[in-house]
Formats: structure tokens, sequence, C-alpha cells
């Protein structure tokens, strides 16, 4: 099977000629995060380990206005508005996009990490626990900043998934979702409808590998598994819930198995137990075997080729 077939089948649950996998880290000695080296960076990895679809990753930083550098007052949420994702930092990540897609040596998968809006929002404000301090001050306007970034993360999907034509999904990472920042009816009024729209958005643009990850510890699970997506993806083995136990709740294609947490630190004959592990679970099936999170930069290259060996492997002893 091509590699575009065989995550087909991992998505849908079909038969495939083995399970899928990839796997990913963030670049972090590299200072232009669309420039030259992130592109050479990104292809280089994907054909290095033959990954099944490459999820890019996005961390050039979010644009804001020039009389507005960082978030500081509750009030400086209603500043906010819609970015034109063809120009500034989206833009320019746009850009790497297609060069990332062209230097690709086959039709693999690809996909675009994007943060959601409170992870935005935690990006953009002056210190990151501001945004739950608004929270408490006014939540009203950061309700509004929250929904104008979830337009521009709209925008973001239709350009790159329909428009450009140049992914095949997005993977939204909502750490919002996490008991570390919200309780269950603070995530569900403020968060939910607008990681919801921004999911939907990839799939009414034609994407069919939208990937919804679910970040962190104490995840309200039950609120995510509700998202449109293709895909799920979270910590099953550093957080939890494990991969069967999900399954008892839902029959979407679930994305892990690897526990990242301690990837840089053991042998890589227990990553490929885990790997067998993963299948077990799963009878095979409806799984795309991959970190449950980024692994830490660097992870040991034989730890990553494991990854590999254990989907070639399959179920086997």
């Amino acid at each position: 099977m091509t590699k575009r077939e065989r995550v087909q089948a991992g998505v849908t649950g079909g038969e495939a000629d083995r399970v899928p996998y990839s796997f990913w880290y963030h670049f972090t000695w590299i200072e232009d995060k669309a420039g030259e080296e992130f592109i050479a960076a990104e292809i280089d990895f994907a054909t290095r380990h033959d990954v099944d679809f490459l999820k890019v990753m996005h961390d050039a930083p979010y644009d804001m206005p020039d009389s507005l550098p960082a978030v500081e007052r509750p009030s400086d949420w209603r500043r906010l508005e819609p970015l034109d994702v063809r120009k500034g930092e989206f833009g320019r990540h746009l850009e790497a996009l297609k060069r990332i897609k062209a230097g690709l040596p086959d039709d693999r998968p690809m996909v675009d990490t994007v943060f959601h809006c409170f992870a935005y929002a935690q990006r953009i404000a002056a210190d990151r626990p501001l945004v739950l301090q608004h929270l408490q001050e006014d939540p009203e306007a950061v309700a509004y900043g929250l929904q104008v970034i979830g337009e521009t993360l709209k925008r973001w999907a239709k350009v790159t998934v329909q428009e450009e034509g140049v992914l095949d999904g997005i993977f939204l990472a909502i750490n919002g979702i996490s008991g570390e920042f919200t309780d269950p009816p603070t995530y569900e009024r403020l968060m939910l409808p607008i990681d919801r729209e921004c999911l939907q958005a990839g799939l009414d643009a034609g994407g069919w590998l939208n990937i919804a990850h679910l970040h962190g510890a104490d995840l309200h699970f039950d609120l995510g598994i509700t998202l449109p997506h293709n895909a799920l993806s979270w910590s099953d083995r550093a957080f939890g819930p494990s991969l069967s136990e999900a399954r008892a709740k839902t029959a979407s294609c679930f994305i892990g198995g690897i526990n990242e947490v301690t990837g840089d630190k053991v042998t890589p004959e227990e990553i490929r137990g885990e790997g067998r592990d993963a299948l077990a679970q799963l009878g095979g099936k409806g799984l795309i075997l991959t970190c449950g999170c980024a692994f830490p930069t660097p992870t040991p290259e034989k730890n990553l080729r494991a990854v590999r060996e254990a989907a070639l492997q399959g179920l086997a002893p």
C-alpha cells in the first residue's frame, strides 16, 4: 500500500498491510520557524524516518497589532482582529508548507500543527497566567479574544486544505481541555464551541485527516470525543485514558500508543514493546502508531527508529 492508502485505512478502520506510524518533535535549535533551515529539517525528518504522514510543527509567532505587542489588560482582548493568514507569520508558514510538500518524495499525507484558541491566547499574553486571571476579571473580554483567534484558525484551515491543497487536515492542539487550566463547565462554555468550529472548518474544507489532540493531564476526555475529527490524539500512556479504555467510549481512529515522556530515556526494545501492546489493545485496527505528544528534543535516533520497527513488526512477539 502507499502511505496515503495506509493512513486512510487507519482512519476508516479498514484493512491495511500494516499499522501506519509517525512521530515528531520540535526543532528547538532552529531560530526561524518558517525559514530555509526549518523547511530542510522537516523534509529530512520525514524522509529519513519514512513516516507514513508528516505532522509539520507550527512554532511561528502569532501576529499582533503594531500597537499591541502583547496582551496585558483584560480590555486588550477586545483589540484583537482576525488575521489575514496569507500575510505575516502565517503567510510565511504557508509558503514553508508549500516548499515542504514539494520536497517530499511521495504523496504521503501532511497535516499542520495548529494551537487552539486558549493556547494561542497564552502565547500572546505578556505572561501565560494572565489568561486565567483575565478570565476571572473580565470573562466576556477574554471570550471575545478567543473567538477572534478561532476565526483566524478557521481561515487557516480553509486556505491550507481547500484553497491551496497543501494539507490533508489540521492537527488542533487543545490544552485548554486539561484540568490544569479549566474545569469541564468552563471548557465547555468558552472553548469547546470554538474548537468545534475550527475542526469542522477542516472537515468542510475537504480535509480527511483532521486530528483533535487533547493535550495534557486530567483531560475532560468525554467532552473531547464530541469534537468533530477524523482521528483523536492524546498522551494515552503518560496521562491516560489507555487506548482500550478510550475504545469503550468511541470508535474513532486513535493516534498514539508510544509514551513521549519517557521516549528519550527508555530502550528501543521498550518502545517496540509499547507498540506491540498498543496494537494488541485495539486488535491492530483503528490506530496510527505515534507518540502521544511531541518527543523530547533530541530523542535518540535508535528510539525514533524503534517506532517504525514496531509498526513493521506488528503483533509478532
